[in-house]
């Protein structure tokens, strides 16, 4: 409903928190369509999301909260997921292994 709502206004930004969960794939892909669409008319969106596949395909910049900091990562896609896997997935053991093995 806010998204129909957003549509017919003339706003230039839209906040949208977990838009896609829930959804099945058909309307997912709708979404990811109507997003696309608003880009192209210089609409922005800021989106809250935690389906990362979606993410890298709807927007051109992503910012990773972590422990009170802002991330920006400017080239969504290839690259979020490695950025996100290194930030949120190691264990802290496996980050000071790196540190003490990059000291040597």
């Amino acid at each position: 409903m806010i998204l129909a709502m957003y549509l017919v206004s003339d706003a230039s930004l839209m906040l949208i928190d977990e838009p896609l969960n829930g959804l099945d794939p058909t309307s997912i892909q709708l979404f990811e369509r109507v997003f696309d669409y608003l880009r192209h008319q210089g609409k922005s969106l800021l989106v809250s999301s935690h389906q990362m596949d979606s993410v890298g395909r709807i927007c051109d910049v992503v910012y990773f909260l972590r422990d009170q900091q802002i991330h920006p990562l400017v080239n969504a896609g290839q690259d979020m997921m490695a950025e996100y896997t290194g930030m949120f997935l190691q264990q802290p053991a496996m980050q000071q292994e790196a540190t003490n093995a990059h000291a040597n």
